[in-house]
C-alpha cells in the first residue's frame, strides 16, 4: 500500500493539475463555456484539497482520515467515467446539450461520485464502530 500511495499521490497530484491547466488554457469545445470552466477548477482543486488533506493525515498516521480523503480524492478522479454515464443518455433522450445542461449533468456527475464516496466513508466507519 505505501508504494502504491508513492505512486498514487503524485499521479493524482499530475491529474488535477493538468486537468485543471487544459480547462484554463485549452479551446473550449463546443458545447463548454464559463461554468464548466468553474467546475472543472472547483472540482480539480477539491481533488488536490483532498489529496493534501490525506498526505496530512498519514504523515500523523491516522490511517482512518487518510482513507476517507483518498476515497473522495478518488471519487472525483473517476468523474469523466460517471460523466460518460450520464451525458451519453441524457444527449439521446434530450438531444445534444448547449452549455448550461452540459455543466449541470457534469457536475451532477461529480457531485453523484462524492454522494457515494461519503456513503461508503460512513458505512466503513459504522462497520468499525469509528465515531466522528
Amino acid at each position: 500500500h505505501r508504494t502504491a500511495g508513492r505512486i498514487l499521490i503524485p499521479a493524482g497530484v499530475l491529474t488535477a493539475l493538468s486537468g485543471m491547466w487544459m480547462a484554463v488554457f485549452y479551446q473550449l469545445p463546443a458545447g463548454d463555456g464559463v461554468a464548466l470552466l468553474v467546475l472543472r477548477l472547483l472540482f480539480g482543486s477539491a481533488m488536490l484539497a483532498s489529496i493534501a488533506l490525506a498526505v496530512r493525515a498519514i504523515i500523523r498516521r491516522d490511517f482512518v482520515t487518510h482513507s476517507e480523503w483518498m476515497t473522495r480524492a478518488y471519487a472525483i478522479a473517476l468523474g469523466a467515467g460517471t460523466q460518460a454515464l450520464l451525458l451519453i443518455p441524457s444527449g439521446i433522450l434530450f438531444g445534444a446539450h448547449s452549455e448550461i445542461p452540459r455543466a449541470v449533468v457534469m457536475g451532477t456527475a461529480w457531485a453523484l461520485n462524492l454522494a457515494v464516496a461519503e456513503l461508503v466513508i460512513r458505512r466503513r466507519a459504522a462497520l468499525s464502530g469509528v465515531t466522528r
